[in-house]
């Protein structure tokens, strides 16, 4: 195959794949318009959420079981695209995360596809994304992959380890190996490389597809990633299809062949490459007063493993558990059967300090058996020293021959009757005596210092090989619970919409972990956990997982938004418009029908901004609240001109949100220009209000215009409620809104208030 050096694919990379995919972006082509409804159609999440902007309307082919055949759909509407009809302002409003899982699925078939093609002979100059994943693949990989034998190994696609999408991560490993025969290391370089392209690759087409049908985020992510042994499991091998003889549907592509690994070298020598069974991915929130959405996508689920995610932010952690009843991650860790992290940690939990510390550090541990025969060998080498002492005098003291004593000797022996010290010497007898006892003890004393040696030696050794395994044992009990993390986030739950303590939302419905809008921002880890056999097993289930973030304007998704641009007098506060138009009917016939179902929980979330300032295409509160004494100008036709510009008109903004979503939650929110404002009321106390609260005229100005919309808000949701409900009904909507207006405070940044009702 012919030689393309690295710097040609860094000349692709940067410049002619650019151009190449910009020529798709202006329209969507009939391919991948196939592909993006073939892959929502036949995945349930994304057909629940975002089916109703995809309509179909040509002819319909069936498999013999009765079900649709969107494989012969693919090619009626790469020939017939009108067929189909894709809402883009439907797609717009709906889950960013749901969007995105959507775009990247359809850029891994797209792959798939392409890789298809390059299999059947197509060349690379026709497969644009197949073309730029060779160009990151080639820049990532060191010199020696450029040339030779390596590189037309990897393009070729009957063997190419990173070629090959629907076999497992050891069956390339395999193919590198024996077909390529790259050493360990190699293999490390190659799939190290390999997880950077694909990556950047289909990142890259996914945020492209991701904007072409009406998404909009200023930071866009997506990761693809995968942990285990390598192998294949059961959750994977169902990601196909089967009719109702066994066979398998073409389908979508089970493209695990594109999921990375993170890779390590073990062994004594390093010759053994193993797949790392956690992984973890940095991600960061927006902070700008924008919502931060990370969404889930896993891939291969296994009913009997549970699938484990661990999200950190800060201290604090965020688990995530595939459920068993619905085959998608949750809060609730409940697993009736099979494998779960949490079992493997207590069973770890058991062997670590029920089984092995209860052998070390209990009252009859080796511990405490050792420390007993230590300190008896002590004893019995304190006695053998007295005892050798006491022998070593013997030997040193003078003796006689005969049994007459000298003089001075009986004298001594006299003054001995009377209490005195004995100092005579023994005879010869006496003395041969003394010494044999003290050497039969000193014999006795040896024995027993050997033999308690030899069990202080052998208690030592249990010891040692029981502390070894008991400190492994706990390293992994300690690792395993810092993945998990320790201090878990409290929540409640309604309907599959999970709060937090501080108030980041999970719902199961879209696998949308939601951070609210703040300033700041913040670390947020991903962590990835497959399920070992056993804590002690080097088997692993195999777990691949897609995860996006992308930052989003607070009820971007509403199913009510209405913006008002300078509808207020100066400095005034009256509203005097309505909210509602004819035209939304059918937002009212949605409302009180799930009001009818299940009466909606009413919740207000209701600010003041103060002086706003155009970012990230939104008004957002200015943090610097900066006033200017007046409009710019000389004359009051140029202060006219200057207020009614758009730098400072377009900042007189109040926008009405409603979004149904288990409950019912109203936003409303209004902001100033930076001109000072003059407001006074005549029932109102605006300056004790503004010391009490520390507030400026501007911020109090803000918050009863959005007291104004609220009050018009609630008087048409009520005259509504009477027409679209029972009398029963309306009047149980309007007691949950009078109450649920009644306890609600109104906001300016971090401050909360209680507005007083306002006559004038």
């Amino acid at each position: 195959m012919r030689l393309v050096p690295k710097i040609v694919w860094v000349f692709l990379a940067v410049f002619w794949l650019p151009w190449a995919f910009g020529q798709a972006d202006w329209e969507l082509t009939p391919e991948v318009r196939a592909y993006l409804f073939h892959t929502v159609r036949k995945s349930p999440i994304l057909e629940r959420n975002i089916g109703k902007a995809f309509e179909y309307n040509g002819p319909l082919v069936k498999l013999d079981d009765g079900q649709i055949n969107y494989d012969s759909i693919d090619k009626i509407l790469i020939i017939e695209p009108n067929y189909l009809v894709i809402r883009n302002e439907t797609l717009r409003h709906s889950s960013k995360g749901i969007l995105t899982e959507a775009c990247n699925k359809t850029a891994l078939y797209e792959m798939c596809q392409q890789i298809a093609m390059y299999h059947d002979g197509a060349s690379l100059k026709s497969l644009p994304l197949l073309s730029k994943y060779f160009s990151y693949l080639f820049v990532a990989l060191p010199d020696e992959f450029q040339r030779g034998k390596n590189y037309d190994f990897l393009l070729n696609p009957q063997v190419s380890p990173i070629l090959q999408t629907n076999v497992s991560f050891n069956e390339r490993l395999f193919l590198a190996q024996m077909e390529g025969s790259f050493k360990p290391m190699d293999c490390k370089k190659l799939f190290e490389a390999q997880e950077t392209s694909v990556n950047l690759a289909i990142s890259e087409r996914t945020k492209q597809l991701f904007l072409q049908l009406g998404g909009r985020s200023n930071r866009f992510e997506s990761i693809l990633m995968a942990a285990g042994d390598g192998s294949y499991t059961e959750g994977l091998l169902r990601e196909r299809d089967r009719d109702e003889y066994g066979e398998w549907n073409k389908g979508l592509p089970r493209a695990i062949g594109l999921f990375p690994y993170e890779v390590k070298l073990e062994g004594e020598k390093k010759n053994e490459l193993k797949t790392l069974r956690i992984t973890e991915k940095s991600m960061y929130t927006y902070g700008n007063q924008q919502n931060t959405e990370v969404h889930f996508d896993v891939w291969g689920y296994n009913s009997n493993n549970q699938t484990t995610v661990i999200v950190e932010k800060g201290s604090r952690q965020y688990p995530l558990f595939g459920s068993e009843s619905t085959r998608f991650l949750t809060p609730d860790s409940t697993f009736s059967k099979g494998n779960t992290f949490m079992k493997i940690l207590n069973d770890l939990y058991q062997a670590t300090f029920l089984d092995l510390k209860n052998q070390l550090y209990s009252k009859e541990g080796l511990d405490a058996q050792l420390k007993a025969a230590q300190q008896m060998l002590g004893e019995i080498e304190t006695a053998i020293n007295e005892k050798e002492g006491q022998l070593g005098n013997l030997y040193k003291e003078d003796y006689r021959t005969s049994n007459r004593m000298k003089k001075e000797e009986k004298k001594r022996l006299k003054e001995t009757k009377f209490n005195q010290e004995k100092d005579a010497k023994p005879t010869t007898k006496a003395r041969k005596k003394a010494k044999n006892k003290k050497q039969w003890d000193l014999v006795e004393l040896y024995g027993a210092y050997d033999e308690t040696s030899a069990t202080v030696d052998a208690l030592t050794e249990e010891y040692n090989s029981v502390a070894v395994n008991y400190n492994a044992h706990l390293d992994l009990y300690n690792k395993y619970r810092s993945v998990l993390g320790t201090q878990w986030m409290p929540f409640t739950v309604l309907d599959g919409l999970y709060t937090f303590a501080d108030g980041t939302t999970f719902d199961i419905y879209t696998q949308n972990l939601t951070f609210p809008a703040n300033d700041s921002i913040e670390l947020i880890e991903v962590r990835l956990l497959s399920i070992p056999e056993d804590f002690e097993g080097n088997k692993s289930d195999e777990i691949m997982m897609h995860v996006s973030l992308v930052d989003a304007e607070p009820f971007y998704d509403a199913d009510f938004e209405v913006k008002f641009q300078d509808v207020f007098a100066p400095d005034a506060y009256a509203f005097n418009g309505t909210i509602f138009s004819l035209s939304d009917s059918i937002f009212f016939k949605r409302l009180f029908g799930e009001f009818k179902k299940k009466p909606l929980p009413i919740s207000f979330d209701l600010e003041g901004q103060g002086i706003g300032k155009w970012q990230d295409s939104t008004v957002q509160r200015d943090p610097l609240q900066a006033e200017l004494s007046g409009y710019p100008g000389n004359t009051s036709d140029e202060k006219r001109i200057s207020r009614e510009s758009f730098e400072f008109k377009s900042l007189r903004q109040s926008r009405v949100q409603l979004k149904i979503n288990r409950t019912l939650q109203i936003h409303v929110i209004s902001t100033t220009d930076p001109v000072v404002s003059n407001l006074s009321s005549a029932s109102f106390s605006v300056e004790s209000f503004m010391k009490t609260y520390s507030m400026s005229r501007n911020e109090v100005l803000s918050l009863l215009r959005t007291q104004a919309l609220v009050i018009q808000l609630k008087k048409e949701l009520v005259a509504n409620a009477a027409k679209y409900l029972s009398s029963s009904d309306a009047k149980r909507f309007i007691d949950e809104i009078e109450n649920a207006f009644h306890k609600t405070k109104y906001r300016v940044n971090e401050t909360t208030v209680k507005l007083p009702k306002i006559k004038d």
